[in-house]
Formats: structure tokens, sequence, C-alpha cells
């Protein structure tokens, strides 16, 4: 057995779509409006899991659905 592998600081944005449940034209729209931060790493994006989280935490609450 190796050394466990930390838990990832950054995702793709197919791994962030996953993660969110968000498509992927919802996710560039909020890439592209500035409110989701993203890195470069060659022709890679990467959205750090922190931003993601701040993310969805910035989001407002949704109502209750009455049964």
């Amino acid at each position: 057995m190796g050394t466990p592998l930390p838990e990832a600081i950054a995702v793709t944005i197919n791994d962030a779509c996953r993660i969110t449940g968000l498509g992927r034209s919802k996710m560039y729209d909020e890439i592209n409006a500035g409110r989701l931060p993203i890195r470069k790493a060659g022709q890679r994006t990467l959205i750090r899991i922190v931003d993601l989280q701040a993310f969805i935490d910035a989001l407002p609450e949704g109502r209750r659905y009455a049964p």
C-alpha cells in the first residue's frame, strides 16, 4: 500500500458539473459572469474546490415545497 492521496484541491469543469449537478452551459455562464473563478494550467481549466464551495454557499436559499 502506498501513501494515501490527498483530497483534490481543484477539479476540471466536467468534474465541477458532476459535483454540483449544474450543466456545462450554466457553469460557463457563471465563469464568464465572474462569479466562479478559474485557473489555467496550460490548456486545462481548473476550478479550486474552495472557490466552488464559496460559489455554492453564495447561492440564495431555495423555498420549501409544500406537499
